[in-house]
């Protein structure tokens, strides 16, 4: 930070969410860097972040947990003391759920306060307790008369953020509260959407027990929650969805079945295998005739091509295709278009020599920039018809940030 400091960085810069480092050091319980950043006039403001709220991931999440040895009682207490913050008596709603002071939101809602007032992000006090999974809150406000499917930022309800994060016991309880199981949000996914996406069963199965409907389709691909699953290789989730009932040979509006974008992303072959033995053709093909082998192809899956060949797959099905997929790492033409899924991390691309043995094990197919017959395929030509995200989410600081970011990033632009 001394060299960061030194070329000009301000200490209080701002993220496009409005938080600073010091919002970030006090997030994941980094005592030192708080003591550092105050040092350099940092702004102690919280700016909406929760100090120690990396206590808030659930142990099966995808989301960064604290840092092992911070965010202890006596931590917790010496990083208020250097921030000023004082235990209870806050006097308003939202700062108290902020802070999980129950006993403050008793008070304040004993005293008359709006329990459905929104906050300059529109969001209520129930999103906020359910985004942080305090449950004893979230019954609190619920028997207050707050609203559980109020909408805050990019449409999303309490029970949207609870099934994201995994919080089983806040899901059971909004459920139990009247909360519409399958509502959507702006980018037209159900709870049920955002929990197989992230792999959390317990709300996976709370889910599907009030009525969730396991085919929903999103609203801009028409992805089902076993899409969502496949796409970040939740393969137990893919196994519960099954044994709940899902068919797994749907596609989405462009064709793809679950094996496809399975097919796309290294380290899949567990997956890929169930999914076939569910009955899926290892050489189904989309709308535009491409197999699940020339997406492994395109995006250099060296494992998932080996792994499909010995499966059967046939590489000569889908190479007349107008939308051409089965050149060898083509991802690596899209690496200037912002729009379009990039070569995924752990792929071939980034060697020749491998690049090279996906070609001779697909029987010669050329590399990125030319289809089977010699001719350039345009840059960029039909990459938006893959469901997925590949981004940096996970490192923006706090957990609303985190699912704003990736639901305008989960569905092909």
């Amino acid at each position: 930070m001394d060299v960061l400091l030194e070329e000009g960085l301000d200490v209080n810069a701002t993220s496009d969410f409005g938080t600073t480092p010091m919002n970030v050091a006090m997030g994941f319980g980094n005592i030192g860097n708080i003591e550092y950043l105050l040092a350099k006039d940092a702004d102690p403001s919280p700016n909406g972040v929760v100090i120690c709220e990396c206590l808030d991931v659930e142990v099966d999440s995808d989301f960064t947990a604290c840092p092992d040895g911070n965010c202890g009682e006596k931590d917790i207490e010496e990083i208020k003391e250097l921030l000023g913050v004082a235990d209870g008596g806050h006097e308003n709603l939202f700062d108290a759920v902020v802070n999980g002071d129950l006993e403050s939101v008793v008070a304040l809602i004993d005293s008359g306060a709006d329990v459905n007032e929104v906050d300059f992000d529109n969001d209520t006090p129930l999103i906020i307790a359910a985004d942080r999974g305090l449950v004893e809150i979230a019954v609190a406000l619920l028997d207050a008369g707050a609203d559980p499917d109020a909408k805050g930022p990019i449409g999303a309800t309490a029970l949207h953020l609870a099934a994201y994060f995994g919080h089983a016991d806040v899901v059971e309880v909004l459920i139990q509260n009247g909360a519409t199981v399958d509502i959507r949000n702006d980018e037209g996914f159900t709870p049920l959407h955002l929990a197989s996406q992230e792999g959390h069963l317990k709300v996976i199965k709370a889910l599907l027990a009030a009525g969730a409907d396991i085919e929903k389709m999103t609203r801009k691909s028409g992805a089902t929650p076993l899409h969502l699953a496949a796409t970040s290789n939740q393969v137990d989730a893919v196994a519960l969805l099954f044994e709940e009932g899902a068919d797994p040979k749907v596609v989405n509006d462009f064709g793809l079945s679950a094996l496809h974008v399975a097919a796309l992303t290294p380290g899949t072959e567990v997956l890929m295998a169930l999914l076939l033995e569910e009955g899926l053709d290892v050489n189904i093909q989309t709308t535009e005739g491409v197999t699940p082998i020339g997406f492994a192809a395109y995006y250099g899956n060296k494992g998932g091509i080996e792994f499909l060949l010995s499966k059967g797959a046939n590489t000569t099905i889908g190479a007349d295709s107008p939308v051409f997929f089965g050149e060898v790492c083509g991802c690596l033409n899209d690496a200037e278009l912002a729009a379009a899924r990039q070569c995924p991390e752990g792929s071939a691309c980034n060697s020749e020599k491998d690049i090279a043995e996906i070609e001779e094990a697909l029987g010669g197919k050329p590399g990125a920039g030319t289809s089977a017959g010699g001719k350039s395929r345009p840059k960029g030509a039909a990459s938006n018809a893959i469901d997925g995200e590949e981004n940096l989410c996970v490192a923006l600081p706090t957990v609303l940030a985190r699912l704003e970011c990736v639901a305008k990033d989960a569905e092909p632009k």
